[in-house]
């Protein structure tokens, strides 16, 4: 079964938050790095998260699956969670984290979604674990005017 990231992107107008039409930050290239990183989701690799799910921010109300309202949209089943985006642009990207991801044998089956012992993965940057595509997806929600990203996970 595979997991999703839903989102949205938000900027504060007076005392109101507004969502930002069009932009579904981290959509589009569902990543267990980014999601493990993200709200500790699927986070074969063992990476410590930057923060576990907060749930919704205050005012927020779920869409149903089946779309209500054209303003309305999926944050997902599960894991809701929410972040600055400056809190993302401050975070300390390098330093070192062990991949821990692996695959093996479960039950006469390969899987690729086990976790190998502490110690025995591939160590390297957080930056270089993310990747180069979650570093342009910051660029591009700062030059939006993004401040809060709120998301959730579906499986």
């Amino acid at each position: 079964m595979v997991t999703d990231i839903f989102s949205r992107a938000e900027r504060k107008v007076g005392e109101e938050w507004e969502a930002i039409p069009g932009l579904q930050p981290f959509s589009g290239w569902p990543s267990y790095r980014l999601f493990g990183f993200l709200a500790n989701v699927r986070n074969y690799s063992a990476v410590e998260p930057i923060s576990d799910p907060r749930g919704l921010p205050p005012g927020i109300e779920l869409a149903s699956s089946e779309f209500d309202g054209p303003d309305e949209e999926w944050l997902g089943e599960h894991d809701h969670s929410w972040l600055w985006l400056s809190e993302l642009q401050a975070f300390d990207f390098d330093r070192i984290v062990e991949e821990r991801r692996t695959t093996g044998m479960v039950g006469g089956l390969r899987h690729g979604n086990l976790t190998a012992p502490a110690g025995e993965g591939v160590k390297m940057t957080l930056r270089e674990f993310l990747g180069v595509g979650f570093f342009e997806e910051l660029v591009r929600l700062e030059k939006a005017g993004v401040e809060r990203i709120v998301f959730g996970f579906g499986s």
